[in-house]
């Protein structure tokens, strides 16, 4: 699942309902984020450096932490033009991507209470579905420029696709 942040960035949600603790999950995001860095290196990045992200998608595992905040869906961000951080579809992802216009994924307060109305909460599913974290493979090197690829789960080729994704 995925939503805006209400300003810049997109923000993705994993269900995990079951007895998953910070000390599995960091981890498994920050393989995550450095196996889409290894698989994809012109396109994403998992360092917070600024001239490393450049012209990149920026996986920011740091993020899972409890030090962190993140803005929960539907808040109302304090910017000139206020913004709302809002639950959106992998198709509305992208079809901004292939038009290049990022405001295409932009909602103001009326904006997000019609789509609420037309859509229901793209958020709520979240709350419904049950799954575990996959365990990180063991025997693998980590530490700068390795990775602990994430096992996928029992009977699965790979990760399970998003909403709206296929396999």
């Amino acid at each position: 699942w995925v939503k805006t942040s209400g300003s810049k960035g997109l923000q993705m949600y994993v269900p995990l309902n079951s007895d998953t603790t910070y000390d599995s999950a960091h981890p498994f995001g920050r393989a995550l984020a450095q196996l889409a860095e290894s698989e994809h290196p012109d396109l994403v990045v998992s360092v917070i450096e600024r001239a490393q992200r450049r012209g990149k998608v920026l996986i920011d595992w740091a993020q899972n932490a409890p030090s962190r905040t993140t803005v929960a869906a539907y808040s109302v961000r304090a910017l000139p033009r206020p913004s709302v951080s809002t639950p959106v579809s992998w198709e509305e992802v992208d079809t901004a991507v292939e038009s290049g216009d990022a405001g295409l994924l932009r909602f103001g307060p009326d904006a997000v209470l019609a789509r609420l109305e037309d859509r229901g909460d793209l958020m709520a599913p979240l709350l419904e579905i049950s799954q575990s974290l996959p365990a990180l493979r063991t025997g693998s090197r980590t530490g700068p420029g390795t990775t602990r690829r994430p096992a996928p789960p029992p009977g699965a080729s790979g990760p399970a696709p998003g909403p709206g994704r296929s396999g």
